[in-house]
């Protein structure tokens, strides 16, 4: 998987997510999805090129439990070293789950998601200074940076 992104879903509820692409991009991707954190996850499911989508798209459903958080990666299926621009692009992507909305909205700065923002939320983000995007990146501006700091700083304490 090429150029990927990652996203991570705690569901509100118990039963199917799907996560697509489904012609709503305009690359050859592939999407893959695990139950856990980052230091410790199981792909639960995958998919690339549904045969419900064009253009190469892709989509899948898996079975979630309230409470649990998945991971999910999206990404180019090529480096584009065969000539062809499959490896990334624009578009959208729809994570649909049982249950939404959440009752509880999530807390914000809550990276290990142990109930507060706290150093070990803090050291996350340190870790992952100048990537695009992933956990790290608490204020959604698509790089972590002296923002996501702020953002932590900001919230610290229990959750509400």
């Amino acid at each position: 998987m090429f150029a990927d992104v990652w996203f991570s879903y705690t569901a509100c509820g118990n039963g199917s997510m799907l996560v697509s692409t489904c012609d709503m991009i305009d690359f050859d991707s592939d999407i893959v999805v695990y139950q856990g954190n980052c230091d410790n996850k199981i792909q639960v499911a995958c998919n690339g090129d549904s045969d419900n989508c064009s253009g190469y798209t892709s989509e899948t459903y898996v079975t979630v439990t309230e409470g649990e958080t998945y991971l999910i990666r999206v990404g180019g299926w090529s480096s584009g070293s065969w000539g062809g621009s499959g490896e990334e692009g624009t578009g959208q992507l729809v994570i649909d789950g049982p249950g939404e909305p959440c009752s509880t909205p999530p807390c914000p700065g809550d990276i290990d998601q142990d109930g507060s923002v706290g150093v070990s939320d803090l050291l996350t983000v340190v870790a992952m200074w100048g990537e695009s995007g992933g956990v790290g990146d608490v204020d959604g501006n698509g790089t972590v940076g002296v923002g996501d700091i702020l953002a932590i700083v900001e919230v610290w304490g229990d959750c509400p």
